[in-house]
């Protein structure tokens, strides 16, 4: 049986391997419509007919406008009509007509009779016959000659020469042969008949064991194809694992509508639309781009599954899962990241990043929350606009790793950062900077800023503090400072600028120079620049 689908694409025969349908250029049919999944649906053989399989696409594949459910297989029929998103085509068998044809079953046809008809003989009885009267007697036999007897089965002088002994046959069966030149000729009494031929079976009961037959067979056709249908449903059956694998495989490939088809609806309302899903993943906290995604730990009974994702950072993160089934697919119902000191630094760089310094907060453990409350903690970073946060050489096993800050202007600062487990959670338990220009410069204009003179007299070199008293830096900075911005620096000359805004509306910018004392660098000249 050759079998095609036929659409604005042209004829495409369908063969022993799947036609796969989808958005992608790794389908046999690419369908260029946004609506349409990247692995959309596939037809498959099944037997000597084709089925059509929705691979839980988005928007539905639908079988004469009837949209079917996910990775359930629907049988084809010749002329059905299926719809992909915008683009419509048929499902066409070559040899088959639309209609039917019908047969008639014990009912007479035009020409063409259901069953052979009937002949009656003209006898009284079934196998005899009654003549009218008995035939004129045999002419006398010659002197001397054997008496004339009439073979058996030979009409008499005047009768025709029709025989008998059917009330179903339609034409005379053949004389008998004649007895053998020894035998005694047979004469038949008169009310005898002259020849009774055999009386064939009747055809009826045979053409009743043909029908039970075929009606046998398509039975068990029927009951072999509800079998395979069967097995078939119950191989292509929603679980756990392939949801979990489809979810994994999607992330890997960035196909975020496929993979947020995975979602239960629930999960959906909490992590928004579709387009909000993409972009956390697009982001994935400065983790860089997902590299390789393993489907690691799946129950499908308890429905609850594990994931491990590598990024091209090198980090790897682990996540678990639990499902729920809905309208009998299994959907990603949570996801529950594992706490690693990697997890835990890329969570706290992308809250400074973005400005989000009460989730920052939380990342510190409560020996350091102890040490500086949130507000002490947001003012610390007030210094100066900080435009990236990266984080480098984080060793789990240990709970270390490294943060790169970088500042408007190109600044950047490295900070050695401990983790502590607290509870099975990793948190940030201290913050080790190294020293540079542009860290003592931010320190000194967050200080002057917060009113913090201690801190900010801290910064100076020793030469400068013992030409003044902290009492006299104090009181040059009576004008309370609004706003400050660190620019211009140069780590490895150790200089830089810092501009001033003051209540009174008042500002200047200010020229620094920095010596480098036992391994942190500290302000020798301040010089007020003119205008």
């Amino acid at each position: 049986m050759e079998a095609v689908v036929n659409g604005p694409f042209g004829r495409v025969t369908l063969g022993a391997a799947p036609l796969t349908i989808g958005g992608t250029p790794d389908n046999q049919l690419v369908l260029a419509d946004a609506s349409v999944s990247s692995h959309h649906a596939e037809i498959r053989p099944q037997g000597q007919d084709y089925v059509l399989i929705d691979l839980g696409s988005a928007n539905g594949t639908f079988l004469n406008e009837r949209r079917l459910d996910p990775h359930a297989p629907s049988l084809l029929h010749a002329e059905d009509t299926v719809r992909i998103g915008d683009t419509r085509f048929t499902y066409e068998v070559a040899g088959v007509s639309e209609t039917e044809p019908t047969v008639y079953v014990g009912s007479h046809q035009e020409g063409e009779p259901g069953y052979s008809p009937t002949v009656a003989a003209p006898s009284t009885g079934y196998g005899s016959y009654q003549p009218a009267a008995y035939p004129p007697s045999p002419p006398p036999a010659a002197a001397g000659s054997e008496p004339f007897v009439y073979p058996p089965g030979a009409p008499y002088p005047g009768e025709p020469a029709t025989y008998y002994g059917s009330d179903a046959q339609s034409a005379a069966y053949p004389p008998p042969p004649p007895p053998p030149a020894d035998s005694e000729p047979a004469i038949y009494p008169p009310s005898a008949p002259y020849y009774s031929a055999p009386v064939p079976a009747p055809t009826q009961p045979r053409k009743r064991r043909g029908l039970w037959i075929i009606l046998g067979a398509i039975a068990a056709v029927l009951v072999i194809g509800l079998v395979l249908f069967g097995v078939i449903g119950y191989v292509n059956r929603s679980t756990p694992t392939k949801s979990l694998n489809a979810f994994c495989s999607a992330l890997k490939s960035g196909d975020y509508q496929t993979a947020y088809n995975q979602l239960a609806s629930g999960l959906q309302s909490k992590v928004g639309s579709e387009a909000q899903f993409a972009a956390g993943y697009a982001s994935n906290l400065g983790l860089g781009k997902i590299t390789n995604c393993t489907v690691t730990t799946v129950n499908d009974a308890a429905g609850t599954g594990t994931i491990s994702t590598t990024f091209a950072s090198g980090s790897t993160v682990v996540d678990d899962y639990t499902f729920v089934n809905e309208s009998g697919t299994w959907k990603i119902n949570s996801q529950q990241p594992r706490s690693t000191p990697t997890l835990t630094l890329h969570a706290y760089c992308d809250a400074i990043k973005r400005g989000d310094y009460p989730t920052a907060y939380t990342q510190l453990s409560s020996t350091a929350q102890s040490q500086e409350s949130e507000a002490q903690f947001a003012a610390s970073f007030g210094s100066g606009p900080l435009t990236d946060c990266v984080v480098s050489y984080v060793n789990d096993a240990t709970g270390t790793g490294t943060i790169t800050y970088t500042f408007s202007g190109g600044s950047k600062i490295a900070a050695e950062d401990r983790l502590v487990n607290e509870g099975g959670t990793w948190k940030l338990q201290s913050e080790q900077v190294r020293s540079t220009p542009t860290l003592t410069l931010l320190i000194f204009c967050s200080a002057v800023k917060s009113g913090n003179l201690a801190l900010a007299y801290s910064q100076l070199s020793s030469g400068r503090q013992r030409q003044q008293s902290e009492a006299q830096f104090a009181s040059l900075w009576t004008a309370k400072v609004t706003d400050c911005t660190v620019s211009n620096v140069d780590d490895t000359a150790g200089t830089g600028s810092i501009s001033f805004t003051f209540a009174n509306g008042g500002s200047n910018i200010r020229d620094y120079t920095l010596i480098d004392e036992n391994g942190t660098w500290k302000i020798v000249i301040g010089r007020l620049r003119q205008p």
